[in-house]
C-alpha cells in the first residue's frame, strides 16, 4: 500500500479460548468509498489473513491457514463496519492483527489476539492484607 498513511491507532487486546469464534473490530468512516480491506499479521510470512478488493473477497491473497475461517461481520459494511469474524481459533492464531482500509480517509486498526487452551489459567491477582494486633491475626478486606 504505497498510498497508506499510518495513523496512531489504538491497540485492542482480546483473549479467547481455542475453538471459539472472535470478532476483530475495525471501522472505516461512514459512507466512505472502500476499495480495499486488508487484514494482516506482521509475523505471517505468506499472504494475508483476509483481503477484500473491489467488491469481493480475494482468496488468492489469503494465507492457507485462514482459508474458510475468516469472513466480514457485515458483508454490506453498513456504517463503515469492516470487522471480520475469525472462526474456530487455535493457538497459532495468537498475534497482532492489522486492519487497513483504502479509501479517502485511510484507516488502520491494531488488535492483539491471545488464544488460550480451554481451562488454562491466564492470570490471577490476589490481594490480602494481614494485620497483627498483639497475638491476634486478622485478615482485612478491601486492600
Amino acid at each position: 500500500f504505497p498510498r497508506f498513511m499510518d495513523l496512531c491507532p489504538d491497540v485492542w487486546k482480546i483473549q479467547v479460548k481455542t475453538g471459539e469464534n472472535v470478532t476483530l473490530q475495525c471501522r472505516s468512516p461512514r459512507g466512505a468509498d472502500i476499495t480495499l480491506i486488508e487484514w494482516t499479521r506482521p509475523d505471517l510470512k505468506e499472504k494475508d489473513v483476509f483481503v477484500w478488493r473491489n467488491g469481493k473477497v480475494s482468496e488468492d491473497d489469503q494465507n492457507k491457514s485462514y482459508c474458510g475461517r475468516v469472513e466480514l461481520k457485515d458483508p454490506e459494511m453498513k456504517d463503515g463496519d469492516v470487522s471480520v469474524i475469525l472462526k474456530n481459533v487455535n493457538i497459532n492464531d495468537t498475534g497482532t492483527y492489522e486492519c487497513r482500509v483504502k479509501n479517502k480517509e485511510k484507516t488502520l486498526q491494531l488488535i492483539n489476539l491471545t488464544v488460550v487452551e480451554p481451562g488454562e489459567l491466564v492470570c490471577v491477582c490476589v490481594c490480602v492484607c494481614v494485620c497483627v494486633c498483639g497475638s491476634e491475626l486478622k485478615l482485612l478486606p478491601g486492600c
